[in-house]
């Protein structure tokens, strides 16, 4: 998938990662999202996804994120629970920030 954009506040991205997940838990290598998500968390979906995805080694997101997420991302990575190897993080108006 490339690229949706949704202006109503009516749709969510949170089936969007529960209906792709078991179709591509075992190929998901790179995934980078942006989301205007300040109505809805979708932290839980994407905490499952790098848990899920044994593969993901690049994960970029740009959207509102609780730093309860990150810091668990970083924790599994740490312990070596998944294979992620880069995790880009960026809201709003702040640029980027990379933990390799």
């Amino acid at each position: 998938m490339s690229e949706c954009n949704f202006s109503e506040q009516e749709v969510s991205a949170r089936p969007l990662f529960r209906d792709i997940l078991p179709h591509y838990w075992n190929q998901l290598q790179v995934l980078s999202v942006e989301i205007d998500n300040c109505y809805e968390s979708v932290d839980g979906e994407l905490l499952e996804l790098v848990m899920t995805c044994w593969q993901l080694h690049s994960l970029m997101i740009n959207a509102y994120l609780d730093i309860d997420f990150v810091e668990q991302v970083l924790e599994y990575c740490q312990e070596t629970r998944c294979p992620l190897r880069t995790f880009e993080v960026r809201q709003s108006a702040s640029s980027w920030i990379a933990w390799n």
